[in-house]
């Protein structure tokens, strides 16, 4: 999926599953308060995780997955989350995408996006969304059901002004496809030193 896994002297052999959550946990990417190991079993099997290390777990962990917590489908991590670049269709569309982007980098992005329009045939598309109390519109480019990048960008950017850290979005790509998070720059230098042959980059501008 995304690559092979460099085994280091102190790593275990095979990499097991418990030892993968423990090492990414260091990174900051945690299971959900209602998720159990237990749980990703469920959804792929233990061989899946420690044949491919990381690689499979950082993907699941990032997904809306068929187990069921009360009668909603959560994702494993709060923390990451799975973003299929070809999902604008209607309006609403752009608040699901983002709205992930703002809940990841809490205090760092004060956004509250309002909401959306979408019309493909007309070729319009844009985002309302309110920072410290102002409202803004941003007008996304339609290119059939691609989501425009420069939309994601401009609320990277916003994050990156009004961080009080240093803080950044990261990019696990996968195609037409990727895995976001946001994490310490101390994290994200130990998730790539833990993860060489995975294609992990900062989500810049």
């Amino acid at each position: 999926m995304f690559g092979l896994f460099k085994r280091k002297g102190n790593t275990p052999q095979p990499p097991s599953l418990e030892w993968q959550l423990a090492e990414l946990e260091k990174c900051g990417i945690r299971l959900a308060p209602e998720r159990k190991l237990e749980d990703l079993l469920y959804s792929c099997p233990r061989e899946d995780y420690e044949s491919e290390p990381f690689s499979n777990l950082l993907f699941i962990m990032s997904v809306d997955v068929e187990f069921k917590v009360g009668k909603q489908d959560t994702r494993f991590s709060h923390d990451l989350f799975h973003i299929d670049l070809e999902c604008i269709v209607e309006s609403g569309d752009y608040v699901e995408v983002l709205a992930p982007f703002v809940a990841l980098a809490g205090d760092d992005l004060p956004v509250r996006i309002t909401s959306d329009f979408v019309d493909l045939e007309a070729g319009q598309a844009w985002i309302e969304y309110e920072i410290h109390g102002k409202k803004h519109r941003l007008e996304a480019e339609v290119d059939n059901d691609w989501c425009d990048p420069k939309a994601i960008e401009h609320f990277v950017a916003l994050a990156k002004a009004h961080r009080t850290g240093n803080s950044v979005y990261i990019h696990i790509d996968n195609g037409q496809a990727f895995t976001a998070g946001y994490m310490t720059e101390r994290n994200f230098a130990r998730l790539r030193e833990l993860c060489p042959s995975l294609p992990i980059t900062r989500l810049t501008r």
